[in-house]
């Protein structure tokens, strides 16, 4: 009986059947017999594997934290001015190319700002407890701090970033290098931003990426 299911290999289509003699393979009229049926289980197995592999997911954020993914994607434009990732009054991290920051803080109202030049975004955001969220840190006119979800358009290459690589690790010697070169950067730059109004755009508690 030949199988609904068609394997594409090389360029070129594939069938396969079974009978009592074992597995053919059907090409253009012409049949490949196998004898052993060990070559069907591998393509199953292949198969599955993919499958799974594909529906690789996030881990769970911890059910008394919130996580925040950010990330910067486009590495090739203007990849090398480093962003600098902010929550609240706490300096994250240094990022050049195409990287991302994992980070776990408590629920509730937090600010995030990202900094490259001299340009300054802002994202307020409501988070809750045992879900994660994302901003996506972008080159447009200076940087840009943007709260995506999985319907964004943008989703599939954010999501593709922080599945497949590991989070940047936490540089202490820089950090704490860069705050003693410019230890009032951060609270200048959130006194001027709330001089200005508090402009941002929102991350609500509803808009998480959790499956």
């Amino acid at each position: 009986t030949l199988s609904p299911l068609w394997l594409e290999s090389m360029g070129k289509n594939f069938a396969y059947g079974t009978t009592e003699s074992g597995v053919h393979f059907f090409e253009g009229g012409v049949i490949m017999k196998i004898r052993s049926r060990i070559v069907l289980l591998a393509l199953m197995f292949a198969a599955a594997s993919v499958a799974v592999a594909g529906k690789k997911e996030l881990p769970p954020a911890p059910p008394d934290k919130a996580v925040v993914y950010i990330g910067k994607l486009n590495a090739f434009v203007g990849g090398a001015w480093p962003f600098h990732f902010f929550a609240d009054d706490q300096y994250l991290a240094r990022v050049k190319g195409k990287k991302y920051v994992r980070y776990e803080c408590e629920p509730g109202t937090h600010v995030f700002w990202v900094a490259a030049q001299a340009r300054r975004t802002f994202v307020k955001a409501e988070l809750e407890a045992g879900h994660s969220y994302a901003l996506y840190a972008k080159l447009t006119a200076g940087a840009e701090l943007i709260p995506i979800t999985r319907g964004s358009k943008d989703w599939k290459e954010f999501f593709g970033l922080i599945r497949g690589e590991k989070p940047l690790r936490r540089d202490e010697a820089y950090l704490a290098e860069w705050s003693a070169n410019q230890p009032q950067y951060i609270a200048t730059a959130l006194a001027e931003w709330r001089a200005a109004g508090e402009p941002a755009l929102r991350l609500m508690k509803d808009e998480y990426i959790d499956e």
